[in-house]
């Protein structure tokens, strides 16, 4: 045993080579597999400190990957999700539908602004309804499977579509209230 001076004891750094000076220490905690230290503390905090996952994934954590902390939000998933998609599906088909008949340029123009934000709504009830449907596959996962499930394309694809849907929706509707305000304003000036 090689004697370190008390501030070296229990600093989460194997000064003696051994590990002797760390162990028994009550604020650190030992990953199983890489045998690195990590503060007691940072154990079931859902963030993976141990490259084994072991500070994250053992009997004490009780980690299991949920997408929704409460059931009905999972439920108000599934609801809005399907009736956000069928719904847009409609709007989209009755819009499509609807332009052979339009007379003027101006109600051509609110059918297209009509059908792109449909379109952006239909992809965020797609992105709930899947996000839905991955959490009813995954409720019973291990912690391990944490990892796995937000490097997959399956998730990543997931957070393109809600992000496409909600900037498709924004751009459109933020284009149709500039286009009316120019509208209401060439309105209102007099005529010379």
């Amino acid at each position: 045993l090689i004697c370190v001076p008390y501030e070296k004891v229990c600093n989460l750094l194997d000064d003696c080579g051994d590990g002797s000076d760390e162990r028994g220490c009550a604020n650190s905690w030992r990953c199983e597999e890489s045998g690195e230290l990590i503060h007691v503390w940072k154990r079931c905090d859902w963030h993976f400190d141990c490259y084994d996952f072991s500070d994250e994934c053992n009997k004490e954590c009780r980690n299991q990957v949920q997408i929704f902390s409460h059931k009905g939000l999972h439920v108000y998933a599934w609801v809005v999700g399907i009736l956000g998609c069928n719904l847009n599906l409609v709007i989209m088909w009755q819009t499509v539908m609807g332009f052979s008949t339009l007379q003027t340029s101006t109600a051509c123009k609110n059918n297209w602004f009509v059908l792109v934000i449909a379109v952006g709504d239909f992809l965020q009830g797609l992105h709930l309804l899947l996000i839905a449907v991955s959490e009813s596959f995954l409720n019973d996962s291990t912690c391990t499977t944490q990892y796995d499930w937000i490097t997959k394309d399956l998730c990543v694809s997931l957070g393109v579509l809600s992000t496409a849907g909600s900037l498709l929706s924004l751009y459109t509707m933020t284009v149709l209230a500039v286009t009316r305000v120019m509208k209401m304003g060439s309105m209102k000036r007099p005529a010379e």
